[in-house]
């Protein structure tokens, strides 16, 4: 697959990634500081296919540190899309980061790194989690939880805790 010129580069780098598109998250460039990198972790609780950029000196570093926090997602990095030397690589982010490190910096100013949403929660699996959690939580805490865990609409999983909660009764 090679890309075609157009009129965004974020567009162009989510056809060759071969990711979903039904939704995206541009992020543009990852904070080169940890404790920084917050705002990016709450983006990847979210289904959609997150997009950054990256400059070459930085990339490795930054798919290392996405691989840390996101674990093993499917991911790409898009770099000199619709120029002679184009490369799209796709994978799992882990070895993603193991590949790129390896390898000599690239001559490219930037970099697009695609990753993977976070895969949508099945709902079995989050009437599961909210089993678990109202054992011993408040169903106002554990529609917290369980929230925070799949990514979920605060208020539809509290409404789902209020009826598994009263079936139990």
């Amino acid at each position: 697959m090679v890309s075609v010129p157009g009129a965004s580069a974020v567009l162009a780098a989510l056809v060759v990634a071969g990711l979903p598109t039904t939704g995206f998250s541009l992020k543009d460039f990852c904070p080169e500081k940890r404790r920084e990198a917050e705002p990016y972790r709450r983006a990847c609780r979210h289904s959609r296919t997150l997009v950054f950029f990256e400059s070459a000196r930085r990339v490795a570093d930054t798919l290392g540190d996405l691989a840390a926090v996101l674990g093993s997602r499917d991911a790409a990095i898009a770099r000199e899309l619709t120029k002679h030397f184009e490369t799209v690589r796709r994978g799992l982010l882990p070895e993603l980061a193991s590949l790129v490190a390896a390898e000599a910096r690239p001559k490219a100013k930037l970099s697009s790194s695609l990753v993977r949403g976070r895969p949508a929660a099945v709902q079995e699996d989050v009437d599961a989690r909210l089993g678990k959690a109202l054992e011993g939580l408040s169903v106002k805490d554990a529609a917290a939880v369980v929230s925070a865990e799949t990514g979920q609409p605060r208020r539809k999983v509290y409404a789902r805790a209020i009826e598994l909660s009263s079936r139990e009764r």
